[in-house]
């Protein structure tokens, strides 16, 4: 195609040259000035000639370019079929857009088609002007309302809601309890930012966790009731035994007190035993109830800058006698630089202590405890592993459920308030085991 539209020019200049020549040398050397005439005449049309075949081209790539710019591709532009070089491009140029334009319509339909179908109620808004974009029929429904031009629409249902998406941060979830029309809704608020055409966008998705929570919560007041009612009956039920023991035996037969003194040295040592195990039950199901409230009383964390590299290393310190007295040994794998993060170290510390020792105590017959501390971009993780003998599924299943406990002594409240601790301190806890191979606790903190 180059090879052409360079013969194209070659040929027009030499004719150009040719007759130019050929018309200055008769006009020179001859008297046929009327064929020099005709001569430089011919070489004025090829000029013509080669001026309008720039032109025709220069005028063509002017208006493929356009056409390009406009995305404009129903027409041939003033392309003819014989500039084959531009014609191929601009046929190659328009199949290829019509493909894009195709797929980014099938792409707008199959997303919009997810978005109504999500579930979820959504919505996307231009953050600048607050300008709605997206509102799928989730969020219609959620709010009772066909359309919002604008995100402030939502102040007026509910301003503490507006607030929350308006300084939601990327990636962020809050939960929010909203009401419309009367009805109350658990709502797990969560953003996403992105910029397009260099406008940022905040994609909101309002996920009504109402029916979860319920359901989540009565099975944790199922759990409780089942933990609280065979711990108040191995209490009560011995305490109730042995007080109708400890009656029989001070009444006859006729149902009349029997005097102190009559009762025999083995009648008196029961009654002293039975009275003893009466008065240890009766502290024991005061201590149960007293621990009870203590679930319901964690302070508020005392946020202190604090080093978790010194704060770990203090408590291995401490645990490392009562580890070793058992077999156990502790290993610890940090980082070199220093982790330092706000959080209330008395809190955390209990919390880490607690771990601890349920990790010895799982380890009967020795073993080994790692603990791991990590930090990532916005987080931090702590993760204590033994290698004992894992925990049932069964067991699993109830391991954060107050009171709940496979221990002889033990209140059963440390792993649930541990949990507690965490959550005030807007981190997780989490437990992986492995039958045989062994137990990992892992905590995550955010970083502030």
């Amino acid at each position: 195609m180059k090879a052409a539209y360079r013969i194209n020019i070659i040929w027009r200049i030499t004719t150009i040259f040719l007759f130019g020549a050929a018309g200055f040398l008769v006009l020179s050397y001859t008297a046929f000035w009327l064929l020099a005439g005709w001569l430089i005449l011919f070489c004025l049309l090829a000029i013509f000639e080669l001026v309008r075949f720039v032109e025709r081209d220069r005028r063509s790539l002017l208006n493929f370019l356009i056409a390009v710019n406009q995305n404009d591709f129903m027409g041939n532009v003033g392309v003819s079929k014989d500039q084959k070089f531009l014609y191929q491009a601009y046929k190659s140029l328009s199949s290829k857009y019509h493909q894009i334009a195709t797929e980014k319509e099938a792409n707008h339909l199959f997303l919009n088609t997810i978005v109504e179908n999500a579930g979820v109620p959504m919505l996307a808004y231009e953050e600048e002007k607050q300008e709605v974009v997206l509102l799928n029929d989730g969020a219609k429904e959620l709010f009772n309302k066909p359309y919002f031009r604008s995100i402030t629409a939502i102040e007026k249902i509910d301003p503490e809601l507006y607030e929350v998406i308006k300084h939601l941060e990327n990636d962020e979830k809050k939960l929010h309890r909203f009401s419309v029309d009367g009805s109350w809704k658990e709502l797990s608020v969560v953003a996403k930012r992105l910029i397009l055409r260099n406008k940022w966008y905040k994609l909101v998705a309002l996920q009504n966790i109402k029916s979860e929570l319920d359901e989540r919560e009565l099975e944790s007041w199922q759990k409780l009731i089942r933990v609280l009612t065979h711990e108040i009956k191995n209490s009560v039920i011995p305490i109730s035994t042995l007080t109708e023991v400890i009656n029989e035996m001070l009444i006859n037969e006729d149902g009349e007190p029997v005097s102190l003194e009559s009762i025999s040295e083995e009648d008196e040592e029961d009654l002293r035993i039975g009275l003893k195990t009466i008065s240890k039950r009766s502290k024991g199901l005061a201590s149960f109830v007293n621990a009870y409230g203590d679930i319901a009383k964690i302070p508020v964390p005392n946020l202190q800058e604090t080093n978790l590299s010194e704060l770990l290393n203090g408590i291995i310190a401490l645990e490392k006698q009562v580890a070793a007295s058992r077999s156990v040994t502790i290993q610890s794998e940090f980082p070199t630089e220093e982790i330092i993060t706000q959080l209330d170290p008395d809190l955390i510390e209990q919390v880490l202590i607690n771990l601890i020792k349920n990790a010895i105590e799982a380890l009967e017959g020795g073993g080994e405890i790692k603990i791991y501390l990590n930090r990532s971009l916005n987080e931090v993780s702590i993760a204590i592993s033994d290698n004992g003998s894992g925990i049932p599924q069964d067991i699993l299943e109830n391991i954060f459920v107050p009171f709940y406990t496979t221990k002889k002594e033990g209140s059963g409240i440390g792993l649930s308030l541990s949990r507690q601790i965490i959550r005030k301190h807007h981190g997780d806890i989490q437990v992986s085991t492995q039958i045989k191979k062994g137990t990992t606790f892992t905590i995550t903190l955010p970083i502030s």
